[in-house]
């Protein structure tokens, strides 16, 4: 492919996320240190992928009013799943890839019999580990548990300050008051707890959200923002998609509280932009490879298809492989118009990505 542009740049902005989680990288885990520090020097290797989001398995206790896996899902119950050896194969080749973060998530991660074979098998000396959880399992021997095990951060989904919104949100009476416990119990053992939060354009500026801003804060807590997308249980919604003016009031929030930040903030002090295939891939608990978790596009099956061979795959589409200062699935309304859409009311997904992109030839 003739590459006429940087898809990766260093930030011009000193307000980067993962500086302060970095630093403790360098004697905590060399090997991810190393792997950092040679992305860093090599920002535009159409081979390198930085991070992989990892749905080992859809179990979950709860049944979540924005669910983005809940059309992912294979209904026939015939396709192959995550086990612990496609799992090995997966993180070896990452690992030789370069990817430095993996991040398990579901499903309920912590709603698994077999978590600790799981993060075993990753390994947890070559990548950094993150799991997404709704926090209701996460009680202080939980939080000793995965520390002893080398997780380096809990991502605990609040959706709102409000007890009832966010139980409501969840379908879960009680999933705010353990989610609050969990950070409590988190912090108590020193493993980090980072909050996630989706927001939608009405949402953005409630009570809810800014009860999550203030207790951030207090608590000295990172916090990602995810801006609500047309796909999963919200498929085909773009009424409550963000705008411009509510991408720049995040920004603006960006600037007065540096820890918090979208998927499109530069981070280790580069400006990714968009992320999907440039920094980070998603693989569902078939094995499928998406762009990013809400690009129900399939790039390839990782369980029978060399890793490296699907991200090359993911270059050869223009859209993911150009820079796009704007999030393609939740922000790009064109984007959402000519590709997004051909998801909208599909059962069977993903869909092949070659069936909805044009691919640039083979070099």
């Amino acid at each position: 492919m003739q590459d006429n542009r940087v898809p990766n740049k260093i930030s011009t902005t000193p307000l980067t996320h993962g500086e302060r989680y970095r630093s403790v990288l360098k004697d905590k885990k060399p090997r991810v240190y190393q792997k950092i520090q040679e992305y860093l020097a090599d920002l535009n290797s159409p081979q390198r992928v930085c991070s992989i989001d990892i749905a080992y398995d859809w179990s979950c206790n709860m049944q979540c009013t924005h669910c983005f896996t809940t059309l992912l899902q294979d209904k026939t119950r015939r396709a192959s799943k995550f086990t612990l050896e496609s799992l090995k194969k997966v993180c070896d080749e990452a690992d030789a890839m370069g990817v430095f973060a993996i991040s398990l998530q579901g499903g309920e991660p912590l709603f698994w019999g077999d978590l600790e074979d799981i993060i075993r098998t990753i390994g947890p000396d070559r990548f950094t580990i993150s799991i997404v959880t709704n926090g209701v399992f996460l009680d202080k021997p939980m939080a000793e548990k995965l520390k002893a095990l080398g997780v380096d951060r809990m991502c605990l989904s609040i959706d709102s300050g409000n007890a009832r919104e966010h139980d409501r949100f969840r379908n879960y009476p009680g999933s705010f008051q353990k989610c609050m416990e969990a950070v409590d119990h988190c912090l108590a053992i020193g493993l980090t707890p980072h909050i996630h939060t989706v927001v939608t354009h009405t949402s953005l500026y409630s009570d809810g959200f800014n009860y999550i801003l203030k207790y951030s804060k207090e608590r000295n807590l990172g916090i990602t923002v995810l801006i609500a997308i047309p796909a999963g249980e919200w498929c085909g919604n773009t009424s409550d998609l963000i705008t411009e003016e509510d991408a720049k009031y995040i920004q603006k929030l960006h600037e007065q509280y540096p820890l918090l930040r979208r998927d499109i903030t530069a981070v280790n002090n580069v400006d990714t932009g968009c992320r999907a295939v440039s920094y980070a891939l998603y693989i569902t608990a078939e094995g499928e490879v998406l762009p990013c978790p809400f690009l129900h596009f399939t790039l390839g099956n990782a369980f029978v298809t060399p890793l490296k061979d699907i991200l090359a795959k993911g270059h050869r589409v223009k859209e993911f492989h150009d820079y796009s200062p704007k999030c393609l699935a939740g922000e790009d309304k064109d984007f959402i118009k000519k590709y997004m859409s051909k998801t909208f009311g599909v059962k069977d997904l993903p869909l092949k990505v070659e069936d909805v992109f044009s691919l640039d030839p083979l070099e």
